[in-house]
């Protein structure tokens, strides 16, 4: 982990492997100090958390809705149409 305040130096995969669980003990630690003192990663942190809970909340989402009968057939004719 190569992590800085200074934002060029900052390895952003970090961020990643924070999110993950990868980085744990004094590495986690060393993480949460730094991001005290570093707003790229903070901002980076919370987009990739937004990320998340974007894709979350789409693949999970449990609403469902019928088609119509001949959407297919509906679909086929305005296509051949343009």
């Amino acid at each position: 982990m190569n992590l800085s305040s200074h934002p060029n130096e900052c390895q952003l995969e970090d961020v990643a492997a924070y999110l993950d669980g990868e980085l744990s003990g004094e590495k986690a630690e060393h993480f949460e100090v730094h991001l005290k003192t570093c707003r790229d990663c903070a901002v980076e942190l919370r987009t990739q958390r937004q990320l998340l809970c974007t894709l979350d909340v789409a693949f999970n989402d449990s609403r469902s809705f019928q088609l119509r009968h001949d959407f297919t057939r509906v679909v086929t004719a305005r296509a051949e149409v343009t």
